[in-house]
């Protein structure tokens, strides 16, 4: 007897709609991929994350193409509003930490329109490492009352030994550098940090 297919499946599939409230169903609904002939799922996520509130371990759960996918069809400009809020930040210092030209951001907030692929991929990397530390503290079992975007943030500003002195944010700019961040957080995680 076959299975019968995910509830994320089908909506893909335009069979059933996905339920909203449900991150988890948000990941497997892109991971599903849409019909040949249809618009790539994923060119909708941001959209849905910003309706729900999702959280950002969400987008720490995408995989490579998902992402790919995402920043080639553009992050909505109103994306970096809900990123300011969950770092606590000005939107003007989420722009200078992330590489995004001031004037460009609020044209594109004003217009509502989606932010070009490389600010896509800066919004992008702040993003997933948000979503690491939101994944890290659930692994740990108690994520009551810890802020993640306040932690990335005053992490971000920290001068780091690891880094001989530099601070993370400075390295935010370039897709190595926030390898380089993300990695640091990881060994944080693992207690191979130096």
């Amino acid at each position: 007897m076959a299975k019968r297919a995910s509830t994320a499946t089908r909506a893909a599939q335009g069979h059933e709609k996905p339920d909203a409230a449900a991150p988890r169903d948000m990941v497997r609904l892109v991971r599903a991929g849409a019909k040949p002939d249809t618009k790539p799922v994923a060119a909708d996520f941001l959209r849905r994350f910003l309706q729900h509130a999702s959280p950002f371990v969400t987008i720490y759960a995408l995989g490579v193409m998902e992402r790919a996918d995402i920043v080639e069809h553009g992050v909505p400009a109103r994306f970096l509003e809900r990123l300011a809020v969950e770092l606590a930040v000005s939107k003007e210092k989420l722009y200078d930490i992330i590489g995004v030209s001031r004037a460009t951001a609020d044209r594109k907030l004003k217009a509502d329109q989606v932010l070009s692929a490389a600010d896509s991929e800066h919004v992008m990397g702040m993003a997933r490492l948000v979503g690491q530390v939101q994944q890290i503290v659930q692994e740990s079992g108690d994520p009551a009352g810890f802020d993640a975007g306040r932690w990335v943030t005053a992490f971000l500003d920290a001068p780091s030994p690891a880094l001989g002195g530099r601070r993370p944010r400075d390295l935010m700019r370039t897709s190595d550098g926030r390898t380089v961040v993300s990695t640091l957080v990881a060994q944080m995680q693992s207690g191979s940090y130096a």
